[in-house]
């Protein structure tokens, strides 16, 4: 990700900022279903939360490893829920 937005969501505030990252499937036909009844997004997505992540000398990119507990998914989406509403995740 560029330093700047490393920058941006590892600075402190009072609103918790997350980097969610989506990984799609190589064929861009499929990424998305898309009907009135459903939308539908392919493979799965991540979240990190890079508060208090210390500087980096990097001037221009910064890799952000993703855990794989962390899945940005119906029960991930809960967690981060509570942990929000405990103040657990700032």
């Amino acid at each position: 990700m560029p330093r700047h937005n490393f920058d941006l969501l590892r600075a402190s505030t009072q609103t918790p900022r997350l980097l969610v990252v989506l990984a799609l499937p190589k064929q861009e036909d499929r990424w998305l279903t898309l009907t009135t009844k459903k939308l539908a997004l392919r493979r799965c997505a991540f979240w990190a939360n890079l508060k208090g992540q210390p500087e980096t000398r990097n001037q221009y990119t910064i890799t952000i490893p993703l855990r794989e507990q962390n899945r940005f998914d119906v029960a991930g989406l809960r967690q981060l829920m509570e942990l929000s509403r405990t103040g657990a995740i700032q």
